[in-house]
């Protein structure tokens, strides 16, 4: 639906161009801050600008989380290799990616990361049906343990659906524009499939048991409930395809956050600046090594205004003074909705991760201490 009004934001845009608007953009939209300019004007668009730049910054962290704890994950102790370690390697292999400027090259290797998605949902599926077939004992709950999780399922959900950011961009660069419709339908319907076929595999085969990163859940234990664990296959293979998708990843959108801090300081290319967003990021995995609950708390507050906020409130800005469709009202009472939805995940989903954050750094861990 976020899409739907998008599209028709950017035909309103595009029209009133050609009746003589004048915008910064010219007559064609291409990035929702676009959008924003047209709707709320100069401080509309810089204040998009501060809120997606900041969504990728942090996004660009919880992958560094994600890789150090993959990382981690394979080694299991074979040499010293502890979280914090395992992020330094991180960092140390992401500085020079992050000064490149040119990405045609790391682009040319997306088909790598496609691969690598697709190789590693492979695993965790066979790795789950595996587990399913020898595992007994599973225990499973319809609802969430508490009502306050309902935000943070929501909000990371949004976050795996997070498409309207770029949606203009897209439609922008698509050779029949009034297609734009369809497609969202379909791409939304593939990544839906993919999503609900591992939520499903894996909630069959583990259960309420399965852990927060799935890798986790991916392991043989000498007797049931013994602490001590041996990595099976599939998750040692899921651990490496994992790495190889977020490691093609990651130097793009860093690559977008700093042209676009670039472009708003010092109008070029600045090594100071991606020296400073990469160490940002390194931070932010070094001394905050909770993945999911960094997650949850930048869905909740960043994606949630990115994917529905943002888009309902630049809907209705531009269409207030429009001739009303014949549809108005179904807009008005999905729009009601969706602006409900995100408020649920917004509060509640807020709460349920600062709450899952502090208790996190409460823990008295060893700094060097292994995660698991």
């Amino acid at each position: 639906e976020m899409g739907f009004a998008v599209d028709r934001c950017i035909a309103i845009v595009e029209e009133r161009a050609r009746h003589g608007s004048v915008f910064s953009f010219g007559a064609k939209p291409q990035r929702l801050d676009d959008l924003c300019e047209a709707a709320f004007g100069y401080w509309g668009r810089q204040a998009l600008f501060v809120l997606m730049n900041l969504l990728l910054l942090f996004a660009c962290s919880a992958y560094i989380i994600l890789i150090g704890q993959s990382i981690e994950f394979l080694l299991q102790r074979a040499v010293f290799s502890p979280y914090r370690l395992c992020v330094i390697f991180v960092a140390a292999f992401f500085l020079p990616l992050t000064l490149v400027n040119d990405m045609a090259r790391i682009s040319r290797l997306s088909f790598l990361g496609v691969l690598a998605g697709l190789a590693c949902v492979s695993c965790i599926c066979g790795s789950g049906l595996w587990a399913a077939a020898h595992a007994t004992g599973q225990t499973y709950r319809a609802v969430p343990e508490s009502a306050s999780e309902s935000g943070q399922v929501i909000a990371v959900f949004l976050f795996s659906f997070m498409f309207t950011p770029v949606a203009p961009t897209v439609r922008a660069e698509m050779e029949a524009p009034e297609e734009f419709g369809k497609a969202v339908v379909m791409s939304v319907r593939c990544v839906l499939g993919v999503y609900l076929l591992l939520a499903s595999v894996g909630y069959y085969a583990y259960g309420n048991a399965v852990a927060e990163n799935v890798l986790d859940s991916i392991v043989a234990r000498p007797s049931p409930g013994s602490a001590a664990t041996r990595p099976l296959f599939g998750g040692l293979a899921a651990a490496t395809a994992l790495i190889a998708n977020l490691s093609v990843s990651y130097p793009i959108m860093m690559n977008v956050v700093a042209r676009a801090v670039e472009g708003a300081t010092f109008g070029s290319y600045s090594p100071l600046v991606r020296v400073a967003l990469w160490a940002f990021a390194v931070c932010v995995g070094f001394f905050v090594p909770y993945f999911m609950q960094l997650l949850t708390l930048m869905s909740s507050v960043l994606v949630v205004a990115a994917s529905i906020f943002v888009p309902v409130a630049v809907f209705w800005t531009l269409t207030w003074n429009e001739p009303p469709s014949n549809g108005w009202q179904r807009d008005a009472v999905k729009h009601s909705v969706a602006v409900l939805v995100g408020c649920i995940a917004a509060c509640f989903g807020t709460y349920t991760a600062v709450l899952d954050l502090a208790r996190a750094l409460e823990q008295p861990t060893h700094f060097w201490a292994y995660s698991k």
